[in-house]
């Protein structure tokens, strides 16, 4: 569902950066919702999948937690700055294109983690 979700938030960027009804905005709004519940958990379960097993668990745990919360305090402030240099809609739309790259960047680099069984 990361692929998806990721870009139904792109989508739903991009719509708000160019929303001038309400409609607009409510489906911007809609678009980044339901990506986002599309997407809820997936770092810390990507974390588990990937991780190597005991006793090296906790050490991969908690240095991918970290990366992912340097992440999360990043995107305000790399938001934040594209509003204030370039105005809202701008930065709407430099969050949608680092949306697909995202996106993208998963579909190339990321293994899948379901584990099939052979029949």
């Amino acid at each position: 569902m990361a692929i998806p979700g990721m870009t139904a938030m792109a989508m739903g960027f991009f719509v708000l950066s160019r929303a001038d009804t309400r409609n607009a905005l409510t489906l911007a709004a809609i678009a980044i919702g339901v990506g986002n519940g599309m997407t809820a958990g997936l770092v810390q379960v990507l974390a588990q999948d990937l991780a190597p097993p005991p006793p090296d668990t906790a050490p991969f745990i908690g240095l991918w937690s970290t990366l992912s919360y340097l992440g999360t305090l990043a995107g305000p402030l790399v938001a934040g700055s594209a509003a204030q240099l370039a105005g809202v809609s701008r930065a709407a739309q430099l969050i949608s294109v680092l949306g697909v790259w995202g996106a993208g960047w998963m579909m190339c680099f990321v293994p899948e983690t379901l584990a099939r069984r052979k029949k």
